[in-house]
């Protein structure tokens, strides 16, 4: 409903106004009356109605002056000036300061006040999506800064509301939903709802929740948020403050909820709830380097000192959850595995992402050895080929692959060969000497060192297997690599 205030001396026009318009069945409410311009512009400043409906001569302050200071106190109240037959200077001047049109008292219609009505409703509505329009834009551009600021940057100075100097949204409060889902829209306005304004804010799986109140407005006993606790883990909703100290707020309330997503464990270092803290990109760069050799007890060696790492420090929950996801994506270009999952991250505390990073693993490495043809349907077959990959410069023969497996011998030697096309020993040596021609390659170790450290203890062995598959020997291949090399160059 649009708010109405009626401004006219003379109480018969007033009454004759209030009970001849259907106000309500067009969208208005009549707010208010005065007598004179003074009572009108006081009860303005407390209202703030859409529209003032005001007679030009009026005592103490007539309605010229009442239009004009309105606009000085940056009203921007619609008005449609009463005026008389010989007072159609005072209109053109009305006119000029802004109101929108005027009535002939002497001749009022009712269907044409309801035609002009219609027409105002019409204009407000456009004039308010617009404004929430661009209230919105400059809301989403602050709240990225002051997630920036709550984040990352606690020596910045704190970002400024873009309405903290007018009348509206003056005291704020906040609620944290941890969510399972990191994907949420980035902001969406709702209107007015018990005079309050709430709006969303989501990264990373939290959604933040601000509730904004105008100045001089309070609540109805009873009021809260209901529907906005129970679609994920809710942390905490503050109490109200005014919006200057909301970037203060913000830090507090993800310090609550970072130590929630640790389970309270004590901190084991000095600084508390890191902001700057990111993975060392020697540590990144290693977890690289054992995915792409294919090596799995290195891959979990390093996440698990990762994660100690980010408990240790209080990491920032928002900082965790964004570097697992940069990390998995880094790794899915090696693996081939289409990067979403940091779209559905279901954990809500630091320990489920650990076993939800372990699960994530284990899809890499089933991708990256389906794309190098090493996988099977058979999941101790696939166990197999993951040992033989993993541990191919040690002692690997039959028995000691079947014990692994608990699967006997020779049924074992003949499911490998029925499940992947080729028999065990054979497999063993491909891997063996794919390793060993990536050393040729990158490296200058003398052929009977690279032999040993591939599981191929005997040079001469070592050459002579190495001819029977690649038809030349190692040292051959080696020169004729280097050549090539020097030839592109």
């Amino acid at each position: 409903m649009w708010k109405v205030i009626i401004a006219e001396d003379e109480p018969f026009v007033r009454r004759m106004l209030i009970k001849k318009v259907k106000w309500e069945a067009l969208g208005f409410r009549i707010i208010g009356e005065a007598a004179n311009g003074r009572e009108a512009l006081e009860l303005m400043r407390v209202e703030r109605p859409d529209l003032v409906i005001s007679d030009i001569m009026m005592p103490i302050m007539d309605g010229l002056e009442l239009l004009k200071q309105s606009r000085e106190d940056g009203m921007a109240s619609r008005f449609v000036m009463l005026t008389c037959m010989n007072e159609f200077e005072y209109a053109r001047q009305a006119l000029e300061l802004g109101a929108i049109g005027y009535i002939l008292k002497a001749s009022m219609s009712i269907p044409s006040l309801t035609e002009s009505l219609i027409k105002i409703s019409k204009d407000l509505q456009e004039e308010k999506t617009k404004q929430q329009e661009w209230n919105a834009l400059k809301f989403q551009a602050y709240y990225e800064q002051l997630w920036t600021y709550a984040t990352l940057s606690k020596e910045a100075a704190p970002p400024i509301h873009p309405f903290l100097f007018e009348k509206e949204y003056t005291k704020v409060r906040i609620k944290l939903v941890l969510h399972g889902e990191a994907q949420l829209p980035e902001y969406e306005c709702l209107d007015k709802r018990h005079e309050s304004v709430i709006h969303y804010y989501g990264k990373e799986g939290l959604m933040i929740i601000f509730e904004w109140l105008s100045e001089g407005r309070t609540l109805p006993a009873g009021h809260d948020d209901a529907g906005f606790g129970n679609a994920g883990h809710l942390v905490h909703r503050s109490e109200w403050v005014l919006a200057a100290e909301l970037p203060n707020l913000m830090m507090e309330q993800l310090n609550v909820l970072t130590n929630e997503w640790y389970g309270n464990a004590p901190l084991l270092l000095s600084k508390p709830y890191d902001r700057t803290y990111s993975l060392a990109w020697s540590m990144e760069k290693n977890i690289l380097a054992a995915m792409e050799q294919v090596k799995r007890e290195e891959l979990y060696r390093l996440i698990h000192l990762i994660w100690e790492e980010l408990q240790s420090r209080k990491v920032l929950f928002s900082i965790v959850r964004e570097a697992a996801g940069r990390l998995d994506e880094s790794l899915g270009r090696i693996s081939g595995v289409k990067h979403v999952w940091h779209g559905r991250l279901k954990a809500l505390t630091h320990e489920a992402l650990r076993e939800e990073w372990g699960n994530r693993m284990e899809t890499h490495l089933e991708k990256l050895f389906l794309s190098k043809g090493e996988w099977s349907e058979h999941p101790e077959i696939n166990k197999v080929m993951r040992h033989v990959q993993e541990h191919y410069a040690g002692n690997l023969t039959l028995k000691s692959v079947a014990k692994l497996v608990s699967i006997e011998e020779h049924y074992l030697s003949r499911l490998f060969t029925q499940k992947t096309g080729s028999n065990l020993i054979s497999y063993i040596q491909r891997v063996r000497l794919e390793k060993a021609k990536r050393l040729l390659e990158e490296t200058q170790l003398p052929i009977g060192e690279i032999g040993a450290s591939v599981g191929l203890q005997n040079d001469n062995y070592f050459v002579k297997l190495f001819k029977k598959w690649y038809g030349e020997t190692p040292g051959s291949y080696r020169r004729r690599q280097q050549e090539a090399k020097t030839y592109k160059r």
